[in-house]
């Protein structure tokens, strides 16, 4: 870090950043766990983490200049005369709704529950068909009740009519089941994680 930028020493390029981050009020979403880690050779892997660092050190988004604060380097902006409304937000994009609407009705990967989990054994007695019935309706009806969260969440589905949106989720709802559990799952793993963190 070269140089005194926004409160504290900061590299050109983190400067930059931040500074077209509050100017332009950007958005961002981490696509991971809100902890990514951000250095010199990682940084630009995740917005969101890197702006939340910049806060965290210190950066004070009061003090990048805007259209009202040319001429005035550094300072602070002084109260108005008169009160101004706050400009509107700019429009999250579809898919950024999409990812956002997928992590936050998925479950935390760094705590996930294993407590009925249980390794192959030819030794211990399968489950009975009902036995396995039961657990996957219990997994099921769990799942459909958060996929019901993810469509509430998508831009334009809260706008349809009552009917519309039954029947929209109702063609579509074990097709997103299926769909998020085969996301979750790696091919070289013999686990499944569903919607409520259960592995099975």
């Amino acid at each position: 870090a070269a140089c005194q930028h926004y409160g504290v020493r900061t590299c050109e390029g983190c400067k930059g950043f931040f500074k077209r981050t509050v100017q332009k009020g950007s958005k961002y979403v981490c696509l991971a766990e809100k902890s990514c880690p951000v250095d010199k050779r990682r940084r630009n892997r995740c917005q969101f983490c890197r702006f939340q660092k910049c806060l965290t050190v210190g950066m004070v988004k009061e003090v990048v200049r805007t259209d009202s604060l040319k001429g005035r380097r550094g300072r602070l902006p002084s109260k108005p005369k008169c009160p101004q409304e706050s400009p509107p937000s700019p429009p999250i994009s579809l898919i950024t709704a999409l990812v956002r609407a997928h992590v936050d009705t998925s479950p935390d990967f760094s705590n996930l529950d294993y407590s009925q989990y249980r390794e192959p054994n030819p030794l211990e007695p399968p489950m009975s068909d009902l036995e396995v019935i039961q657990q996957f309706y219990t997994l099921l009806t769990t799942s459909i009740d958060m996929i019901k969260v993810f469509a509430e969440k998508v831009p334009g589905y809260g706008e349809l009519c009552v009917e519309d949106r039954e029947q929209l989720f109702a063609s579509a709802r074990l097709e997103l089941f299926v769909l998020r559990l085969a996301y979750r799952t790696r091919p070289e793993d013999t686990k499944l994680t569903f919607c409520n963190g259960l592995v099975l």
